[in-house]
């Protein structure tokens, strides 16, 4: 659905919650599947920096 809104210079940003609930098969898998996405864990303080990261190069396109 969301492709079919998007305008051409938008992007999609994948972003898993919780990613300290799965085991590593299943984090594995995910990653297959979605293979640019982000997995941030506040519990494990993990991924918060990749993600504040990628929104800003993102937004601003640059690279930090």
């Amino acid at each position: 659905f969301l492709k079919s809104i998007m305008r051409a210079d938008q992007q999609i940003l994948n972003v898993f919650t919780k990613s300290d609930k799965l085991t590593q098969k299943e984090l594995s898998n995910i990653k297959k599947e979605y293979p640019n996405s982000i997995f941030i864990s506040n519990l494990k303080n993990r991924g918060i920096d990749t993600l504040n990261e990628k929104i800003f190069t993102t937004i601003f396109k640059v690279n930090s």
